[in-house]
């Protein structure tokens, strides 16, 4: 058992998050590896995948539908987990609505899971123009990921990939 852990990201935070999953699922002793969506078809050998991207303005990064979707045959036959981040401040509440396509994306590779984890906001990576719009919707800076729940999330795909393998 391989499980490929794989996530867009634009500034590092859902990258992050899809290798402190891989870090959870490889202390349960399953081998599990983060690697980039653009890495050679890694892939093709797991035996499950776990994919992310962060959300931009309700819609995951191309980059990440666009592997989805060329894969999809592929993902269809295996155990697949999706999560998204994205939400940000103190008192936010992880939006019901999903990302833009992504129920239409669970159902196309029969995902097991999608979850919505909270982002980060650093100001000092973001380009002019993503400086504006966080500043006109008023994004709060700061990082919002909840690491817990990321951990337990991770471990509970780890724990269903054991179970199935007995």
């Amino acid at each position: 058992m391989k499980v490929l852990v794989t996530a867009a990201s634009k500034h590092g935070s859902t990258h992050e998050i899809g290798e402190a999953i891989a870090m959870q699922i490889q202390a349960l002793g399953i081998p599990a590896e983060f690697c980039d969506l653009d890495s050679p078809m890694r892939h093709i050998e797991a035996s499950a995948v776990v994919l992310g991207s962060p959300i931009y303005m309700g819609k995951w990064l191309p980059e990440a539908q666009d592997f989805a979707e060329k894969h999809r045959d592929q993902l269809k036959a295996l155990p697949v987990w999706l999560f998204s981040s994205g939400p940000l401040g103190d008192d936010h509440e992880i939006p019901t609505d999903p990302p833009e396509k992504i129920d239409e994306l669970c159902v196309a590779i029969d995902a097991r899971d999608h979850r919505i984890f909270g982002g980060r906001l650093n100001s000092d990576a973001l380009g002019l123009g993503e400086k504006v719009l966080t500043k006109v919707i008023g994004a709060p800076e700061g990082d919002y990921r909840e690491w817990p729940d990321i951990h337990a999330w991770a471990r509970d795909i780890g724990e269903t990939l054991l179970a199935q393998k007995q």
